[in-house]
């Protein structure tokens, strides 16, 4: 369902897949900073807490790797029909077709990385992706200029250059006969339809390169999805804010009157009554917000989005999320558990812990034909709690080739992330040590641990 990986040095990255005919699913993610990267201000309200947040919602269709999307016939079909109607499901068809054909050259292009076996076997691997491939120009060719030739137009180029690289790949340990031959293949159907493959210049690849990546983000525009954030979290955190300042004008008044009451209207006692009471009354107007939405925010969601598709108005998933900060004390039992799995050194210094929940509740169809794939892209930014670690590093010495080499190693300090995960009635927790400096993200490393799922 989900899984972390490193984006760049002040970058993670969190991929969340589910398939819509589920009920609902949900996952809370605990970052335990160390006492220099919490944040240490007696003004900072937990309740929020909200960390740099990249996001992007996608809808895929999906269906298993032996059952092949890339279906020509159904282009063929839908390319034929004028009516606008037809439109969205041919960009829909074309989109499933160019991404289940790169997912098959990405896992032809990690093969060459192993032992090759027959090349013979090799051959027939490739050989229908080409066919496909080949396919998809001469339905460009027939296809009258248009929007829809624009975008056959950027995916046979896309393909054809993913495919080049594949076969190159595997020609740089195997010299088999027929990879010359595709290749050469390759390039003369490049010239004669005016695209290139390749380029000499350093400036000239990396256009190149930009030029294929935009084309697939164009490609894949029929899996995005609209998002609405609707506006009950924030009625509600308004009404808080008016409970806490009517809590703060009560004790105001009931000073103003006790006073009035003991001393009279123009007293100095009541001048006094009256200047003291209103600066509590800020103070307690300002505490009380935040402590009321921390606790509120603990058991309610502070944001809902409802995501809708690209092409129609219907509503394909709704999403709610908070972030607060708590302390070790306020950890549930089931993820207290798991942190005899962190270094004893290393949880004591924790002095912040930060949490991100998410619940996912899908509106489409549970009965719709076509299966579909969400998929939830998340990037948090970490590079400000990151540059608030001090930059120490140490000299390190060793030998290499009988020389004493001097190198130069920088004092790390690990972040440890818990995600507890519920989907399908099942619940799992998996632990992280993400190792930092001020120079970064280093590695992020996975704990082991005993099973702890329960259905």
């Amino acid at each position: 369902m989900l899984s972390l990986s490193i984006v760049d040095k002040y970058h993670l990255q969190l991929d969340v897949e589910l398939d819509t005919q589920i009920k609902s699913a949900q996952w809370k993610m605990y970052l335990f900073f160390p006492a220099f990267m919490a944040n240490d201000s007696d003004t900072y309200a937990p309740g929020q807490f909200k960390p740099k947040l990249l996001q992007q919602q996608t809808l895929s269709t999906h269906r298993n790797q032996d059952n092949s999307i890339c279906d020509i016939t159904n282009l063929t079909k839908l390319t034929t029909q004028k009516d606008a109607q037809h439109l969205p499901l041919f960009f829909t068809a074309l989109a499933d077709c160019v991404n289940n054909l790169l997912e098959q050259l990405k896992q032809l292009k990690k093969a060459q990385k192993q032992p090759f076996g027959d090349s013979q076997s090799l051959m027939g691997q490739f050989q229908p992706v080409a066919n496909k491939i080949e396919s998809l120009h001469k339905l460009l060719a027939c296809l009258p200029k248009g929007k829809k030739h624009r975008y056959l137009k950027l995916a046979t180029q896309l393909l054809s250059y993913h495919l080049f690289q594949a076969l190159l790949a595997h020609k740089k340990r195997n010299k088999a006969p027929w990879l010359n031959i595709e290749i050469e293949k390759q390039l003369a159907r490049a010239e004669k339809y005016k695209y290139r493959l390749s380029h000499d210049t350093e400036g000239g690849r990396e256009r190149l390169l930009d030029k294929y990546e935009v084309s697939r983000r164009i490609l894949n525009t029929p899996y995005l999805l609209k998002r609405k954030k609707l506006r009950g979290s924030k009625v509600a955190e308004q009404m808080i804010f008016a409970f806490a300042a009517a809590l703060a004008m009560a004790f105001a008044t009931a000073v103003a009157f006790a006073t009035q009451q003991s001393f009279g209207n123009f007293s100095t006692p009541f001048f006094f009554s009256l200047v003291i009471s209103y600066i509590f009354k800020d103070r307690i107007k300002e505490l009380g917000r935040n402590y009321l939405l921390d606790k509120y925010f603990k058991f309610f969601f502070q944001s809902h989005y409802r995501l809708y598709s690209k092409y129609s108005s219907k509503a394909v998933m709704d999403i709610r999320e908070s972030f607060f900060r708590i302390s070790s004390h306020q950890l549930d039992d089931n993820v207290k558990k798991h942190r005899l799995y962190f270094a004893e050194l290393d949880t004591n210094s924790i002095d912040g812990i930060s949490v991100f929940h998410r619940h996912y509740r899908p509106q489409t169809n549970k009965d719709q034909s076509t299966p579909r794939k969400f998929k939830d892209k998340l990037t948090i930014n970490l590079s400000k709690r990151l540059r608030a670690a001090p930059g120490i590093t140490r000299n390190h010495y060793r030998v290499v080739a009988d020389k004493v080499c001097s190198e130069s190693v920088y004092r790390v300090q690990p972040i440890y992330v818990v995600i507890e995960q519920s989907h399908q009635q099942e619940q799992s927790v998996q632990l992280f040590r993400l190792i930092t400096s001020r120079r970064g993200i280093h590695r992020l490393e996975v704990i082991e641990q005993s099973n702890h799922t329960n259905t």
